[in-house]
Parts: C-alpha cells; sequence; structure tokens
C-alpha cells in the first residue's frame, strides 16, 4: 500500500489527473497517486467548490507554467500555480526525461492556499458568550482557566476560507448542544489553527504571523498544555481540561505532543482530549497520550466520525490497525471500529497493488486520479 500512503519521486509511478489530462488536447496531466489525502483533506469532489478545483487542475493542460504559476529560480522546471482553494505544485517534464511517462506537468504536492483565512491570527484566543454570540478575542496567556478548550478552525465554504469568529460560533453551538453546561458556562479556550498552519510540509507562518511576530504553531499549543498542567503541582484525580480536537486540529497536536517529553504518567494528566472528524492518524495520537498520562474522551466519546466525512475516514482507514491499539491503550471498545477500518484496508492493499501491475502494461492502463478517488470514497465502508 505503500503507493497510496506517501509522496514519492519516481515520477513512473504517477497516472493522469483526469480523463481530460491524456493529452488529447494541451499537454499531458499526471499526479502521484500518494498524494490521495492530501487531496481529500483539501478537496471534497462532491460539492460544487471541489468540482471547481478538479475542473481548474485538470485545466493545468493548458496554463501550466503561464503568467499566473511562480517558477522556481533555481529549478526551472519546478512550478506553482493556485487552482481553487489550492496551492499545486508541480513539475513541467520534456520528452526523454528519467523515469517518467514523457513530456508534461507532472503534480508533486497538494497544499492548501496560504491566504485561505489571512487576517485573523492562529493561536489562543478566548472565547466568550456576549449576547447570544460567541465572540473570540486572542489571548497571550501560557496556560488556560477554563474546563472547555477547542483546537481547529472553521471553514467558511462559500467565501473559502477560514475565520477565527465563524471558528468560535461553530465550535460554541457545537458546546451548546453536546457537552455539559456546568463545564462550559460562557466561555471556552480556542486554540485556532486553520488548516494550512500544519500540514505533511510542516508547520506554515502566513505574512500576518511575520509581521505580528506571532509564533502559533506546535511549539506554542505544547507550551499551553505543559503550563496549564503545573497549575495543578500537587496533580489530579480526574482531568481538569477537556479538549475537542476538530478536523485539521489533529495534524496540529500530533506536532505539539511530539515535542513533550514524557516525564512519567503525570506529565498531562490534567488534560483530556476528545476527537472530532480528525484529519489525523489518531491511533498514533492515542497511543503518545497514553504514554503522557492524558485521558480520553469517556467511552464512545473518545473519537467521532461522521458518515459523509472522507477525510477522516481515508486516514483512519491509511494507518490500518493503529486506531484499534490506540483505542486499546486507553482501554476504550475497538470492535466496532475494527469492523469500520477493515474493508477500506483491505480495498487500499488491492488497489495500490493493482496500479503498479496496470503501470507496467502503461499509464494509460492504469485509472486516473479522479477515478482512484471515485473507487477508494466507495470502498471506505460503513461509518
Amino acid at each position: 500500500m505503500s503507493l497510496l500512503k506517501s509522496p514519492t519521486k519516481d515520477f513512473g509511478t504517477y497516472i493522469f489527473f483526469s480523463p481530460h489530462t491524456k493529452g488529447e488536447s494541451g499537454r499531458r496531466v499526471f499526479i502521484d497517486p500518494g498524494l490521495l489525502s492530501r487531496f481529500v483533506d483539501v478537496v471534497d469532489p462532491r460539492t460544487l467548490e471541489g468540482k471547481q478545483t478538479c475542473k481548474s487542475i485538470s485545466e493545468l493542460r493548458n496554463s501550466a507554467a503561464g503568467i499566473t504559476s511562480d517558477s522556481n529560480v533555481n529549478h526551472p522546471a519546478l512550478h506553482q500555480q493556485v487552482c481553487g482553494g489550492l496551492m499545486v505544485t508541480y513539475s513541467l517534464l520534456q520528452d526523454g526525461h528519467d523515469k517518467s511517462h514523457g513530456g508534461g506537468v507532472y503534480i508533486t504536492n497538494l497544499q492548501m492556499a496560504l491566504d485561505a483565512g489571512r487576517g485573523d491570527l492562529p493561536g489562543l484566543y478566548a472565547t466568550r458568550l456576549i449576547e447570544r454570540k460567541w465572540s473570540a478575542e486572542k489571548n497571550s496567556s501560557k496556560a488556560i482557566k477554563q474546563v472547555v478548550g477547542a483546537i481547529g478552525a472553521s471553514l467558511d465554504k462559500n467565501k473559502n476560507a477560514y475565520e477565527v469568529a465563524l471558528t468560535a460560533n461553530v465550535f460554541g453551538d457545537y458546546f451548546t448542544r453536546n457537552i455539559n453546561g456546568k463545564d462550559l458556562g460562557n466561555e471556552f479556550a480556542l486554540y485556532y489553527s486553520p488548516g494550512f498552519v500544519v500540514d505533511e510540509l510542516g508547520t506554515w507562518r502566513t505574512a500576518e504571523q511575520k509581521i505580528a511576530r506571532d509564533g502559533a504553531g506546535p511549539e506554542q499549543l505544547a507550551e499551553i498544555l505543559l503550563e496549564t498542567q503545573k497549575q495543578y503541582w500537587a496533580g489530579v484525580e480526574e482531568p481538569e481540561h477537556h479538549w475537542y480536537v476538530f478536523e485539521d486540529g489533529a495534524k496540529l497536536l500530533s506536532r505539539a505532543l511530539s515535542l513533550i517529553p514524557s516525564q512519567g504518567r503525570s506529565t498531562l494528566n490534567c488534560h483530556r482530549f476528545e476527537f472530532l472528524d480528525p484529519k489525523a492518524n489518531v491511533g498514533a495520537i492515542l497511543k503518545r497520550l497514553d504514554s503522557l498520562g492524558a485521558a480520553t474522551g469517556k467511552g464512545s466519546k473518545a473519537l467521532g466520525i461522521t458518515s459523509d466525512h472522507q477525510a477522516s475516514q481515508l486516514h483512519q482507514v491509511m494507518s490500518g490497525g493503529d486506531l484499534v491499539d490506540g483505542l486499546q491503550k486507553h482501554r476504550l471498545p475497538a470492535a466496532g471500529w475494527d469492523k469500520k477500518i477493515t474493508p477500506g484496508s483491505k480495498f487500499l492493499v488491492v488497489a495500490a497493488t493493482k496500479i503498479q501491475q496496470d503501470l507496467k502494461a502503461g499509464v494509460l492502463k492504469a485509472p486516473t486520479f479522479q477515478e482512484l478517488y471515485s473507487r477508494v470514497a466507495s470502498n471506505l465502508g460503513n461509518w
């Protein structure tokens, strides 16, 4: 399954992006099948916006390396171009290039465009209910006092942009509906982390962050978790702070936890974590939380994945047995999750093997990237 798990530098393993990019009109456009999870993280082809983004990527057959693209000074064949809400990185190869299918556009990376939410700095906010609306204010504290905390950000799909005000109200409304009012009161801590802050390439800083000298990211979140823990020098019997980790927030938390040294079972025992549609390998995060003494949501509340959230489902399927192992570390029921993960995991192994066999017979025999997405999406299992 390694062909679908991670990007590769071998252009000979790339496949056509869509039926429209096979060279009948314009340049041929190929893409690394290992970008599947990144693609699903930032594009939903079932929506109008997703369809438009896919069309824009297909149009690289005509627009690649044009006036709307950015070119790399040190590597003239390397370019970047915004397609919908995506920043697409690609190499423009000529015929005769080794380990490739010949001349064409080869997409080597996909990531969310960094301008999808500029204006609101990532980082810690104090969020309060004022006149029936949640209002977020930047908080310079290195520790939280609130019982409830949130990690993540909400995307305005109409604007294709993140906004801290929208995030505060979306998360606040979720808490109002789903958690104990006594715990919530009229405020919660928000670690605002748009999807572009942390991705598979690392941590990004926007122009606004550089100007404000803002260092929001995994290091700052790790510091907040540790400084909050220090408030309980005598230890705690039950976690005092309950964090809800939404979607891309799981990537940020994973990076933050990797920076925290394990100093015994009480390292983070004042914290409890619950995951909602996480776009990351939750199993690995759960195991790290266990090593740090942190708790998870009780029973079935440790993890929630909605039935149509393909990105979160794909991350758990691609990580195979990690989720089951992580749940068992916290003595949580895993049998139901195992049944959800197994069908998709088996299909990915078969799909990767089939693509490798097809490529030996020629790239025209292999499925296009859009066809691969459709097949994987329809075989993720019942969630």
